[in-house]
């Protein structure tokens, strides 16, 4: 089970990677869509290709970059909640890619350092 603090870290995380992606001038779609096999953080939209993206925030590297935490079990269930969501939404035929922003948080919640992989996966 999730701490408080944990959930609260991933809420700024994403809250941040929102903003980031609408400066980019990204459309959101939705966030935090979940379904029987499990979530995804923000679904956008740029220049007409459907993007899932996976958020991973920490306030500390002590135990490594926030990026480091997806590992091939996360990018599969990632992969698959997304087909999941493209058969439920009758997507068909639509171009899709899987970016990843990964941020480090101050102590007080702000963004530190926030970094953007497009075609992460």
């Amino acid at each position: 089970m999730m701490t408080f603090f944990r959930q609260k870290t991933g809420k700024l995380g994403e809250d941040a990677a929102v903003t980031y992606l609408k400066r980019r001038g990204m459309t959101i779609k939705t966030r935090n869509y979940r379904c029987r096999i499990g979530e995804l953080d923000i679904v956008a939209i740029d220049q007409g290709v459907l993007v899932f993206v996976e958020v991973r925030s920490r306030r500390t590297i002590g135990y490594g970059l926030p990026q480091e935490t997806i590992d091939v079990n996360k990018i599969a269930k990632v992969r698959r909640v997304a087909e999941y969501y493209l058969m439920v939404n009758k997507l068909i035929d639509v171009e899709c890619r899987f970016d990843v922003i990964a941020l480090q948080l101050n102590d007080e919640g702000g963004v530190k350092n926030l970094d953007y992989i497009r075609n992460a996966f």
